[in-house]
């Protein structure tokens, strides 16, 4: 469960205050409930010492001794039995005989015991001593007010039951009551009073306690424990030695139990005490904590959430003040949270600054771009004599790498490919630079050696950042279609035919990096191969695992493009470029160019806005390129060309940027037609063969791959580069 801080505290405030009421409780309950007991024992301890003090006077014991002879006269020799008292009673109440049916045994006792017809002698020492006290007139002399005055204080005392003195009968292991503190002539009694003379049994062991070096010890008659000390009275004998005559034993009864119930009531109280001093004590905290934490802290709050729904809400940031006035943390707080807002507006205002030089900026990188890639040749060009084929892809919005293609004059086609170091708007204002070099001075008709001298001495004038260039540099000879080169720093290119082999050469170095170097230049024949000139952006490209594409990457992709036509070529290379790269950002541009040599029996024609006069224009361009073939295997193939291109200009020409090439080209006696898409995925050969008595009436069309695949020896689809491509074979 979620709290606010408010719960929080008043939660806290409670708990630490219960806490501190408990352990208080606590420490005054072991305190109390010692200090009581031990208050208590020595009540007992002081009693008992006055007691002892009190009886050991001559007056005293001498009293106590008449009693004491008194009542062993009365109860040992003259103990009536119970017809006897029954006797008595029933006369004493003959007028109303009633009175003796609810009468309790020890009122009855009472009443009998009072008579006066007892106690007209004594004994002393085993005999009879002649008159004596009567048992009323004993108990009303001073010595009995006395002791039981003095047993009276000892029974004042909480905890103490019953004070008493009584003689210790050892014959009959039995106390016989002498003088207790409870009894009055003429009161009332109830069944814990006892009289004089009455006796209880104990055992033999408590009959025999000996007192303890203080002159008094303690034994326990049934569940009750008896504080006793023996009283003495001193006399001599014949000789005149002082003796000490045993007259009777001093007893207090207590119990701790009532001791205990004094302490817990005496807690109980305090802990209502302790309880309700801790209610009000948690209120004045919440109230306390209300005002100087909790509001301030519910300011600082819903000042952070205004703020915070403007930002959210795009509304204009302001400085929202909490306006905790405090001098503590709050406070501090409180200002800190002004300057943290201060600092939030401030951040915000120059992200959005920022952001708007940002799009300034890439902006303007969309312009230089947009110029640099117009500032290239097209991607793609044909004519009777050559074909080629470019991409550049930049690894940033501008790049550095470039390339070029052109005529010097009506036979010779310079080729270039270059890679200047570095990354961004300084590479690319040097890839300008260098072009614009090479290409002015092979228009001059210089030796391909001296262009390149002189380039490269130029590009060192005034390069302070230290740039250089690697760069293919390529003059092919349309006639001999031999080409002579200088790679300076340069990747390799591949002839790519049958087999496809890299082109070997003398390396150079780098143009830009040392003054007067002289360039070798190389020798090649193409004739019906495929040149292919790449940066290193290609080989060097590196997947999620760090492992290059690699040469043997580019192999593979040339090897498995060989039969998708020209135009397939770099789509294919690229489609297998970024497959093994996956999602991992490249870090250098990749340009390719392929170059194509005119052969007399080879056709590459691509439409980028086709309609159905393409068909036409396809056939013928085939007819002538072709016309050393069999008529009877050009209408053929006429005819799956005029199937083909009308299904593909039918369905997907509306799309923008719709694309169609027609390659065409004769390899050992088999005429191959390849049809490349740019459309939707979709695989010719899976539509099922129809004929003619499949057809309902009025329906029309469907027919094409059904004829097609009649007139192919071999037909083969495949969805690459995101294209789709149809290849059909024919024996001639």
């Amino acid at each position: 469960m979620r709290l606010n801080i408010r719960a929080k505290i008043i939660l806290i405030g409670a708990g630490l205050s219960t806490l501190l009421m408990l352990v208080a409780f606590l420490v005054s309950f072991l305190v109390y409930r010692e200090r009581a007991k031990d208050t208590f024992y020595k009540s007992l301890d002081t009693c008992a010492e006055e007691l002892n003090k009190f009886f050991y006077t001559d007056n005293i014991c001498a009293d106590v001794s008449d009693i004491y002879g008194y009542v062993i006269v009365q109860r040992y020799n003259n103990d009536p039995n119970n017809e006897q008292m029954d006797e008595y009673l029933a006369n004493r109440h003959k007028d109303d005989p009633s009175v003796l049916d609810n009468m309790p045994e020890y009122q009855k006792k009472y009443e009998y015991y009072s008579q006066d017809k007892y106690g007209q002698l004594y004994i002393r020492d085993g005999k009879i001593g002649g008159l004596g006290l009567s048992w009323e007139s004993a108990a009303w002399r001073s010595t009995y007010f006395q002791v039981s005055a003095q047993l009276t204080a000892a029974y004042a005392i909480k905890g103490v039951n019953y004070a008493f003195v009584a003689y210790r009968d050892a014959d009959r292991n039995r106390l016989v009551y002498l003088i207790d503190c409870t009894y009055r002539l003429n009161s009332t009694y109830d069944e814990n009073s006892r009289l004089t003379g009455d006796y209880v049994e104990v055992s033999e062991q408590n009959i025999s306690a000996k007192p303890n070096e203080n002159g008094y010890g303690d034994f326990e008659i049934g569940e009750q424990t008896y504080l006793f000390f023996d009283l003495y009275y001193d006399t001599v004998d014949n000789e005149d030695n002082k003796v000490h005559e045993y007259i009777g034993t001093a007893y207090i009864v207590y119990d701790e139990h009532s001791v205990q119930s004094e302490i817990n009531s005496f807690l109980y109280t305090e802990l209502i005490a302790l309880f309700a001093a801790t209610i009000v004590l948690v209120i004045a905290y919440a109230i306390i904590a209300y005002f100087v934490i909790v509001k301030n802290i519910t300011k600082l709050n819903e000042s952070t959430k205004s703020f915070t729904k403007r930002a959210l809400e795009g509304e204009k940031l302001e400085v929202i003040d909490p306006s905790v006035k405090s001098k503590d943390e709050l406070g501090v707080l409180s200002d800190s949270f002004v300057a943290l807002e201060q600092e939030i507006i401030r951040y915000t205002d120059k992200i959005a600054s920022d952001a708007q030089e940002k799009a300034n900026m890439n902006a303007e990188l969309n312009i230089a771009t947009q110029i640099q890639m117009e500032d290239l040749p097209a991607s793609s060009y044909a004519d009777d004599k050559v074909t080629i084929a470019a991409s550049i892809t930049p690894a940033k919005e501008v790049g550095g790498d470039f390339y070029d293609y052109f005529y010097i004059d009506d036979k010779h086609l310079a080729v270039i490919v270059a890679d200047v170091s570095g990354k961004g708007v300084p590479a690319a204002l040097f890839m300008m630079k260098a072009k614009e070099l090479i290409k002015t001075k092979l228009r001059e008709k210089k030796a391909l050696a001296d262009t390149m001298f002189e380039v490269n001495n130029t590009l060192l004038e005034g390069n302070k950042t230290g740039l250089f260039v690697t760069a293919f540099v390529g003059i092919i000879d349309i006639k001999t279609k031999a080409m002579q080169f200088v790679s300076a720093g340069h990747e390799r290119p591949y002839l790519v035919g049958d087999e496809i082999v890299r082109v070997e050469e003398d390396a150079n170095f780098v143009l830009g990096g040392i003054k007067n170097f002289k360039y070798a230049v190389n020798n090649i024949k193409i004739d019906d191969k495929r040149l292919f000139v790449f940066t290193d952006g290609l080989n060097e490209a590196i997947n999620n695992d760090n492992q290059e594409f690699d040469y043997a990457g580019i192999v593979r992709s040339l090897e498995s493009s060989k039969d998708l036509g020209f135009s397939g070529v770099l789509d294919a290379v690229k489609s297998d470029l970024k497959d093994f790269v996956g999602d991992k950002e490249a870090f250098d541009d990749v340009t390719l160019l392929l170059i194509e040599l005119a052969r007399p029996n080879e056709l590459n024609l691509t439409f980028t806005s086709p309609d159905l006069s393409v068909i036409e224009t396809v056939t013928d361009k085939f007819n002538e390129t072709f016309k050393h073939a069999p008529k009877e295997t050009l209408a053929k193939m006429d005819i799956v060309i005029d199937e083909m291109l009308n299904n593909y200009v039918s369905y997907e020409s509306n799309k923008q940027g719709y694309q169609i090439s027609v390659c065409a080209k004769e390899i050992d006696g088999v005429l191959s037609l390849v049809f490349i898409t740019n459309g939707d995925e979709f695989d010719t050969l899976s539509i099922k063969d129809k004929h003619i008595n499949d057809a309902t009436e009025g329906e029309i069309g469907g027919f094409g791959i059904t004829i097609t695949r009649s007139i192919a020896d071999d037909i083969k689809y495949e969805r690459k580069g995101g294209k789709n491509i149809l290849i059909v074979k024919k024996k001639i």
